[in-house]
Parts: C-alpha cells; sequence; structure tokens
C-alpha cells in the first residue's frame, strides 16, 4: 500500500523543491523562466531605446552649440550607459568648449580611449584619433598646452 503524492504534505512539499520536479495535482502551476527572461529582454530593450533617444537630443544640442544642454544630456545617456563611448567622447569636447579642461582630459577623454581599446573596433578608433587631433589642435592654437 503507498502513499499518494497528493495526500501527504510532506511529500508534496519534498516534490516542491525537488529539481525538475513535475507539476503535482492541487498546485498552482507557476510562470516558467522562459516567460521572465522575456520579459527582462524587453525591459533592457526598452531601456537602450531612451538612451539612443537621449544621445540624440544630446548630439542635436551640440551639433547647435547649446553646451550646457549638450553636457546634461550626455550626462543622463552616460546615467544608463556609463561606457557609452560616442557620450563620453562628446562630453570631452563640450568640456572643451567650456574650457574645463581638467574634467576633459581627466576622465571622459580616458574613458572614450580606454572603450575604444576594449572594443577594437575601426570606426570607434577613426572617431577618437579625429575628435583628439581636433581637440589638441585647437588646445595648441589658443595656447592652452
Amino acid at each position: 500500500m503507498g502513499i499518494s503524492r497528493r495526500g501527504s504534505p510532506y511529500l508534496r512539499a519534498a516534490c516542491r523543491r525537488a529539481p525538475g520536479r513535475r507539476h503535482v495535482a492541487g498546485e498552482r502551476k507557476r510562470p516558467r523562466r522562459s516567460w521572465l527572461a522575456l520579459a527582462a529582454a524587453l525591459v533592457l530593450l526598452g531601456c537602450g531605446a531612451g538612451i539612443e533617444e537621449r544621445l540624440a537630443r544630446a548630439d542635436r544640442a551640440f551639433d547647435a552649440g547649446n553646451w550646457s544642454e549638450a553636457e546634461a544630456g550626455y550626462r543622463r545617456v552616460l546615467k544608463g550607459d556609463e561606457h557609452n563611448f560616442r557620450a563620453h567622447l562628446r562630453l570631452a569636447e563640450v568640456y572643451f568648449e567650456k574650457k574645463r579642461y581638467d574634467i576633459m582630459i581627466g576622465y571622459h577623454l580616458r574613458e572614450a580611449e580606454r572603450i575604444m581599446r576594449e572594443s577594437g573596433d575601426a570606426e570607434m578608433r577613426a572617431e577618437f584619433r579625429r575628435v583628439r587631433g581636433r581637440i589638441l589642435g585647437k588646445a595648441l592654437e589658443s595656447g592652452r598646452i
């Protein structure tokens, strides 16, 4: 004479904890982990779209020469993605235009260079060299270096 799985609370508890367990009659089925992974992926995709939108807004302010708005925009981008190459590089340019050389060289230009080196991307390398050359050229012309 056997004990049914359903009849013993101890067996039900053991079945709940057992890896790879099957659904026990009378228990509510739990959502599968794949649904949770899908939900997490959708949330992350939504965050990425927000960062791209913030980056585009900051780029428009940068192109218009509105340095304060561009600085705030790039800082918002970095709050969401602290390893954003373009935001660090553009912040270095913004700080150069605002004559805040210590922040520009001390952090953002070096951080952009680190991200570029880790990625090994040729386009990043070309953009970094172009921006660094423009900043250093302006600094030499103005006598800052």
